[in-house]
């Protein structure tokens, strides 16, 4: 007979390779700007082929103001406090872009490493996947061009027509609703994956010009969350502002801060649950067959072998331990009150989308009080299938004949643990 001790575990806080377009908040200083960055993975059941990350961070800024066009376009942003003012007038037809209305920003991807608190790295990507601002004029816009009617007036005022249209070779032709009035207009820009400038050509002289309320997107491209441990993953990259900077608006403008710090926290939850059937901790071991040919025909059975299946719920990797009443080596063992001891092999089946570290499928896979057999899985696995083969070999039933009619007891406690 063996004893089967089972240890439930509950879901842990704690992130498949993803793109999504994350949100940030800024908060003010006089040099520099710190950006907080939070996002999560947690398991789905209803979604199990679902592993990327969700934002955690408050969204602000454009998406606030128009939420179905980000919507729409898979897009969040968030208001920084960041700003830039004209030094020196914006010339009208300026062919130096350094000398006109410029803005550029990293949308190439950029990689950054996180670690967790035992320092283990993962690498993800990063990039501004879009800008917006208002920008304001001085004098208004009516008297700049001479237009009487406000649209026409920033439409006239710009090769290529107002902001809501994006600049060539910078991002998508039209990126969303634009707002304005005589003195202001709020655009937002898409950006394409690379760090081209985006530049708007004035038709017209602007003596005073800036930028105000700047909000951002960004997109992060992570590692795949099932290979992660559970926990708190961070990492920091710092953009330098101003000319020839990371963020950069020209020779015209002087931004308010000189750099822009990011913090990057991600959080992995991994879900493992094992449910057992109801007295499942008592097994017994019989030959194949029964004990028919013993005992009828006195043939002596080939093996031992008892079966229990159970039921798995599990996100992320874990691992499997065997904890013996009796060792035989790195298996555990069942014995009689003579003392006779005879190892008992433990294996596990688990679910077709769980595989050892070796990367095969987890079927029939030996289990050791030693060494702990890790597992992973290729998405969240829900109510999966699996079972514990316990078997006592030939020798080993050779060996328990001398012993007929003795019982050979034993307690295998069987650990799953997501805590690597």
């Amino acid at each position: 007979m063996i004893k089967v001790n089972s240890l439930k575990t509950q879901p842990r806080p704690s992130i498949r390779n993803a793109v999504f377009i994350v949100m940030v908040m800024v908060s003010s200083a006089s040099v520099g700007e710190t950006l907080n960055l939070s996002a999560k993975f947690a398991p789905s059941p209803t979604q199990p082929g679902k592993n990327t990350f969700v934002n955690t961070t408050p969204t602000s800024g454009y998406c606030v103001a128009s939420p179905a066009d980000c919507k729409n376009n898979g897009t969040f942003s968030v208001q920084l406090s960041l700003g830039a003012k004209s030094v020196l007038p914006i010339e009208a037809n300026q062919d130096d872009p350094r000398k006109g209305a410029m803005i550029r920003v990293p949308g190439a991807w950029r990689k950054i490493q996180v670690t967790n608190s035992e320092g283990t790295p993962y690498d993800l990507e990063f990039r501004i996947a879009g800008i917006g601002a208002t920008k304001n004029f001085s004098p208004n816009v009516a008297t700049i061009t001479g237009s009487k009617d406000t649209l026409s007036g920033h439409n006239s005022l710009w090769l290529g027509g107002s902001w809501v249209y994006t600049p060539q070779n910078c991002g998508a032709s039209y990126s969303g609703v634009g707002w304005y009035s005589n003195n202001w207009y709020t655009f937002f820009w898409k950006k394409d994956a690379t760090d081209a400038v985006c530049i708007k050509k004035a038709l017209f002289r602007i003596p005073e010009f800036s930028f105000s309320s700047i909000n951002i997107s960004y997109e992060l491209r992570t590692p795949n969350p099932l290979d992660m441990r559970s926990g708190d993953y961070v990492g920091d990259l710092r953009l330098t502002i101003g000319n020839g900077g990371d963020i950069d608006f020209g020779d015209q403008l002087e931004p308010t801060d000189s750099n822009l710090d990011i913090n990057f926290n991600l959080r992995v939850y991994h879900f493992l649950s094992i449910v057992f059937p109801p007295n499942a901790q008592i097994l017994s071991l019989y030959p194949v067959g029964g004990w028919k040919q013993w005992l009828h025909s006195g043939r002596r059975p080939e093996k031992l072998v008892a079966n229990q299946p159970f039921q798995i719920w599990s996100s992320g990797q874990f691992k499997m331990l065997l904890v013996c009443q009796y060792s035989v080596a790195d298996q555990c063992g069942i014995q009689n009150k003579a003392g006779h001891l005879v190892p008992v092999e433990t294996r596990v089946t688990l679910p077709n989308r769980m595989m050892n570290e070796d990367g095969k499928p987890a079927i029939r896979h030996l289990l050791s009080s030693s060494n702990p057999s890790v597992f992973h899985n290729s998405q969240f696995v829900e109510n999966g299938r699996a079972a514990l083969d316990f078997e006592v070999n030939r020798e080993s039933v050779a060996q328990m004949i001398n012993y007929a009619g003795s019982r050979y007891s034993g307690n295998v406690t069987l650990v799953w643990d997501s805590e690597l």
